[in-house]
């Protein structure tokens, strides 16, 4: 019996054999069974929730603590006890997590964990005839969490009177970067640039595109 594509919540089995002669046939029924082929569905939310990412959809060290919330349902065996879910930030380490029951649903948080994307596999306590279960595989491309400023480094070059500024964020990116002589008006950072005479301060400046800020 292929049992393929097939979700039964009481699934049964008939066997009868036919007898040589008139009134011998034998049935046997089996028990109720499950036929789950299924995978769970999988959601992630955040806390805060959307409202609170930027104009770029991204959450930065202002809404921190970031709790992120990954939900496991499964309607028919319910979820796997153990090995529940995996998932992994940024082509990171996998991280596994199990749920202890096969109540549905199960819900792992976790919180402030820097990325851009988040992977997600899920597994029901079904079982094939090899021992897999029903797995589901998700990516997020939303996850987008930067708790972390961007760094600056200045460089001064003292002999020809000029500067550059070293700018990096390895999880959003940098979105722009300004320098100010002398507590001034903050001007856009576009390379080296020369230093006036009478300058006795130099200020930089760094936003990235979650919105953290360096100075």
């Amino acid at each position: 019996w292929d049992t393929t594509g097939l979700d039964i919540s009481s699934a049964k089995v008939r066997v009868t054999a036919k007898g040589v002669f008139e009134g011998s046939d034998i049935s046997r029924e089996s028990g109720t069974f499950l036929i789950d082929n299924t995978p769970p569905d999988v959601s992630i939310d955040y806390i805060p929730t959307v409202e609170g990412r930027n104009g770029a959809g991204w959450y930065c060290s202002h809404n921190a603590p970031i709790t992120v919330k990954i939900t496991i349902t499964d309607a028919n065996a319910g979820v796997k006890p153990t090995s529940t879910l995996k998932y992994q930030i940024d082509g990171g380490s996998e991280i596994y997590v199990s749920a202890g029951s096969s109540a549905s649903p199960y819900t792992h948080t976790f919180t402030d964990t820097e990325g851009t994307t988040i992977k997600v596999w899920a597994y029901d306590a079904a079982v094939d005839k090899n021992g897999y279960a029903n797995e589901k595989e998700e990516t997020h491309d939303d996850y987008k969490i930067d708790l972390t400023s961007p760094t600056i480094i200045i460089n001064i070059n003292y002999g020809a009177r000029t500067f550059t500024l070293d700018v990096t964020d390895t999880t959003s990116g940098v979105l722009n970067t300004k320098y100010s002589f002398n507590g001034t008006d903050w001007d856009d950072y576009l390379g080296e640039t020369t230093i006036p005479e009478g300058v006795s301060q130099l200020r930089a400046r760094a936003e990235d595109n979650a919105g953290n800020n360096t100075e």
